[in-house]
C-alpha cells in the first residue's frame, strides 16, 4: 500500500502529463461550409462592366399562390438594388412577346423582342424568374429559378436554380443568420424564429441570396456600351413577323 506522500508525489505528475497531452496533441473541429441551396452560373468571359442597367420582368409562377410572383419580384428587385451593381428597372406589365413562363418551357426567346425591351428600357441586360415552388406557411418553402440574357449577344450570362426549404436544417440555420445580420427587427416572442413564420421575411431571405449569387466579379476588360451599336437596337414600336423563329438562350462562352 503507497504512502501518503507518495500519492501527492505521483497526482502532480498525472495532472502534468495531462496538461502536456494536451498542449502536444490538441483536438480540432472544424465544421465544413454549409452549402447554399441554390446553383449558380455567373459568366467569367463577358464584359459585365457593359451592363449598367437591368430590366426584371414579371415572373412566371409555376404554384396556386398567384401572388407569390408579385411579391418576390418586389423583394427580389428590392435586393438586386441594395447590392449596387446594377441599375434595377421593375417591369410591371407582362411584355407579350417576351412571357418568362415560355422562356423556361422551351429555352427558347425572342430575340428581336429582346431588343426591343432593351431599347424600352435602356438597359443591357433582361432578368427572367420562374417561381417553382411556394409554400408561405411554417415551414416556409421558395422555389426560384432565374435566367440573365444580355440582349445584344443573345446568350445567358448568369443563372440562378434553387429550392429554399426550411424543413433542411441547413437552410433554417442559414435564414435565422440572415435575421440577425441583416435585419433590425425588434426582440420579440418568435425571435429568431419570425424569419420562418414571416412570409416576407423569409422571401428578402432568399431573395438576398439570389441577389448575392448574382453579384458579378468585377471585370477589367473595357468594351464599347450598347448604346454605341444603335444597329442592334430596334424601335420600342417594332412588332417581330408572325411566326418569326425563337432564339435558344445558351451559356456565354468565348
Amino acid at each position: 500500500m503507497l504512502k501518503r506522500r507518495h500519492l501527492l508525489c505521483l497526482v502532480p505528475g498525472l495532472s502534468l502529463g495531462l496538461y502536456l497531452g494536451c498542449v502536444h496533441h490538441p483536438v480540432q473541429t472544424v465544421l465544413p461550409p454549409e452549402p447554399a441551396p441554390y446553383q449558380q452560373f455567373v459568366s467569367q468571359k463577358f464584359d459585365w462592366s457593359t451592363v449598367k442597367r437591368v430590366v426584371l420582368l414579371p415572373l412566371a409562377n409555376q404554384t396556386d399562390f398567384e401572388h407569390a410572383s408579385v411579391e418576390l419580384q418586389t423583394n427580389l428587385a428590392a435586393e438586386l438594388q441594395r447590392m449596387g451593381r446594377f441599375d434595377i428597372v421593375v417591369a410591371t406589365v407582362e411584355d407579350p412577346a417576351a412571357r418568362a413562363r415560355d422562356v423556361f418551357a422551351n429555352g427558347g426567346f425572342d430575340e428581336i423582342e429582346l431588343l426591343r425591351i432593351a431599347r424600352q428600357y435602356d438597359a443591357q441586360a433582361i432578368l427572367f424568374g420562374n417561381v417553382t415552388n411556394y409554400h408561405p406557411y411554417a415551414p416556409p418553402r421558395v422555389g426560384l429559378s432565374l435566367v440573365m440574357i444580355c440582349p445584344a449577344e443573345g446568350v445567358a450570362i448568369a443563372s440562378t436554380d434553387g429550392l429554399w426549404d426550411a424543413r433542411e436544417l441547413t437552410t433554417a440555420r442559414q435564414a435565422h443568420e440572415y435575421l440577425q445580420q441583416k435585419l433590425s427587427w425588434r426582440q420579440g416572442l418568435l425571435g429568431v424564429d419570425r424569419v420562418l413564420e414571416s412570409p416576407d421575411v423569409y422571401q428578402r431571405f432568399v431573395c438576398h441570396q439570389i441577389a448575392s449569387s448574382l453579384n458579378p466579379p468585377d471585370m477589367n476588360v473595357a468594351a464599347p456600351p450598347l448604346s454605341n451599336v444603335p444597329t442592334e437596337i430596334l424601335p420600342a414600336g417594332y412588332e417581330s413577323p408572325a411566326g418569326a423563329p425563337l432564339r435558344k438562350f445558351k451559356p456565354h462562352i468565348r
